[in-house]
């Protein structure tokens, strides 16, 4: 009896008929079929299915398989066996192929007198059962399944290894990822990131006090990158230099450029506030990562929730003469803004607009203030005039010469003699000798007994405005909002303890406070290298900082005349009320233009009367004019 008779295991080789490419073609016209039959060819393309079923049934049927004739009598069912195998696809039949050849196997090994032993090994026998047919013969079983004998050894081979899961590719490599192009991969990645990533040196602070240690440099990507977007980089760079090579698939492009660029990372998102170094040992967290990288870190952590912890100390200790205030900037909104936005309008000249938070801890309560680009920049003249604004809200800071001057005499209502004051840690922002030089001049007039200003560690600042600043995004982005009322309403309505002030409508404008300070105060160096200031009353003018709760503080004399500071003379009290306004920024001609143009047009009637809306000069519209011609030239 041959093996083919008898069931026995055959060693053939090659590759699964199944997943050659005449069935391959096969399945995909199947599939094509499928998709492109309407609701109207779906009774032809059943016809055309049960022809070919029916063209089948009859070979099958004229086909001799064994003396027992294994078909006869049984042609309904194997037309319903053949018309199910059809309707599925080439997993599904895989499936139902390694199902019936597991069960073929089982009900074999149930009868012992047919193992035996022969030339030194053991011999398995299959009984083969097809579903509606019962019992048939190989021959039989492999005509109805329409496979070789190669792949039908295959086969059985994992159905005796109990393996009935279809693999995916045929049981062959990934052939998209096995041809990939890993040297010419690399090479465009760390050319892409080189171009529009950050360089990034992180130091590892031994003591946390002075000595550091260099560790490798790495380059962050913008947290507006993805994956699948540098895929549509990579797969653009491809197409435009016709290189020949196969575009992998998001999973083993990450996967590749995780293990083989371990120095280029992702910037996490600025909403979650994570420092670069964070997202690096994420990123490159690996079983080779060293020990002076992870050592890195753990300090890194350790000198982030000591300055957190210090932080929930001094909101917990606000009281009548404690005042605790957080401020920072939130991210910039942009009008107008509305759900059904024109899908060019993110791309053109939207009006920019700034929000400055400050939290106070003693009543629990934020004051938004909201300006638009046009009236102030992002900078810290402003950020120390709002600060100011909000303090005179909280009775610091009254007025003594009439409304509006905001000059020093009283500590107001409230009887505050101390304030704190948590800032951002951006360098530029919070982090300023102007709210140092400030905070200084409050307690060298006698406002203040003392003044705190204290920095969380810079990538760890989430602080207490952001939630007001979550809400407040949560908030706008399914409304409609044309003018800054509309955005001003909308923030105040995100929270309960929230106020939202229209900086251009509250009669407190920005003023020069750096000039009128730099006159009286030097600019504290190396002020990165230290996260908590204190100025005191006893020492006026003297600054003590520290790096962390714990260090010995160091005195800086920020004073540039020893003379003291007499607040009640005549000519102090000229100069407070005479710092100069500040100018509104430099008019943006082109893009006043190119806003009144293509935006104006789509706002609704009723609100083009609003000062955003204004049509610019005819001395802005030709400025605008003769920067695009000469912009064109240049091109």
């Amino acid at each position: 009896m041959s093996a083919a008779e008898d069931g026995s295991v055959d060693a053939g080789e090659g590759s699964d008929s199944w997943d050659d490419a005449v069935d391959d073609q096969e399945e995909a016209d199947r599939q094509q079929r499928v998709q492109t039959a309407g609701d109207g060819a779906v009774t032809a393309l059943t016809t055309a299915i049960d022809g070919s079923v029916s063209a089948r049934v009859a070979y099958l049927l004229a086909q001799p398989c064994c003396t027992k004739n294994c078909f006869f009598g049984k042609e309904e069912d194997l037309t319903a066996f053949l018309q199910s195998m059809e309707a599925m696809n080439k997993r599904e039949r895989a499936s139902s192929l390694l199902t019936a050849l597991s069960l073929a196997s089982a009900i074999g090994s149930e009868h012992a007198k047919h193992m035996r032993k022969e030339r030194g090994k053991i011999r398995e026998r299959f009984q083969y059962y097809l579903p509606l047919l019962g019992a048939v013969c190989k021959t039989a079983f492999m005509n109805c399944y329409h496979i070789s004998q190669n792949t039908m050894s295959r086969y059985r081979s994992r159905a005796r290894q109990r393996d009935i899961f279809p693999a995916p590719h045929g049981g062959k490599k990934n052939q998209n990822a096995h041809v990939l192009n890993e040297k010419h991969l690399v090479a465009w990645f760390r050319k892409f990131a080189s171009e529009v990533g950050r360089p990034v040196s992180l130091e590892m602070d031994a003591s946390l006090a002075s000595m550091t240690t260099a560790s490798p440099s790495y380059t962050l990507l913008p947290s507006l990158f993805t994956w699948e977007g540098l895929l549509e980089q990579y797969q653009q760079f491809v197409k435009s230099t016709k290189a020949e090579v196969r575009v992998p698939s998001v999973k083993s492009f990450q996967h590749y450029l995780k293990k083989e660029c371990r120095h280029v990372c992702i910037q996490t998102g600025t909403s979650d506030n994570i420092c670069a170094q964070c997202t690096i040992y994420h990123a490159t967290r690996l079983p080779t990562t060293s020990t002076t990288e992870t050592e890195t870190f753990v300090e890194h952590i350790y000198y982030a929730k000591i300055m957190r912890k210090e932080y929930y100390k001094d909101l917990a200790s606000a009281n009548p003469q404690h005042l605790v205030v957080s401020m920072d900037f939130a991210e910039e909104f942009a009008l107008p803004m509305t759900p059904a936005m024109h899908s060019l309008w993110p791309f053109r000249s939207l009006v920019g607009v700034h929000m400055f938070g400050v939290y106070c801890a003693n009543d629990k309560q934020q004051y938004n203030f909201l300006y638009t680009e046009r009236l102030g920049e992002r900078g810290w003249n402003e950020g120390v005039s709002l600060l100011h604004t909000a303090l005179e809200l909280k009775g610091l800071c009254k007025d003594v010469l009439g409304p509006g001057t905001g000059a020093p005499g009283s500590a107001g209502a409230l009887g505050v003699r101390k304030v704190t004051v948590w800032a951002d840690n951006t360098d530029g922002e919070g982090k300023t000798s102007t709210v140092i030089w400030y905070l200084a001049f409050l307690v060298e007039t006698g406002i203040l007994d003392e003044a705190n200003l204290n920095f969380l560690v810079k990538g760890h600042t989430q602080n207490t405005c952001h939630h007001s600043f979550r809400a407040a995004q949560r908030q706008v982005v399914e409304e409609e909002l044309w003018t800054l009322s509309h955005l001003a309403d909308e923030v105040e309505r995100a929270t309960n303890d929230t106020r939202a002030i229209n900086v251009a409508t509250f009669g407190k404008p920005f003023r020069d406070y750096r000039s009128f300070l730099k006159s009286r105060y030097k600019k504290l160096k190396e002020i990165d290298t230290y996260q908590m200031f204190r100025m005191t009353r006893d020492q006026p003018g003297i600054v003590m900082c520290r790096r962390k709760p714990t260090s010995d503080p160091v005195l800086v004399d920020l004073k540039k005349r020893r003379t003291s500071l007499d607040v009640s003379g005549a000519s102090f009290l000229e100069q407070w009320t005479q710092i100069r306004k500040l100018p509104k920024p430099e008019p943006k001609h082109e893009k006043l233009s190119d806003f009144f143009e293509q935006i104006v047009p789509s706002v609704p009637v009723e609100y083009r009367s609003d000062e955003l809306y204004e049509k610019p000069s005819s001395e802005t519209e030709e400025i605008a004019r003769s920067i695009k011609r000469a912009r064109t030239s240049m091109g």
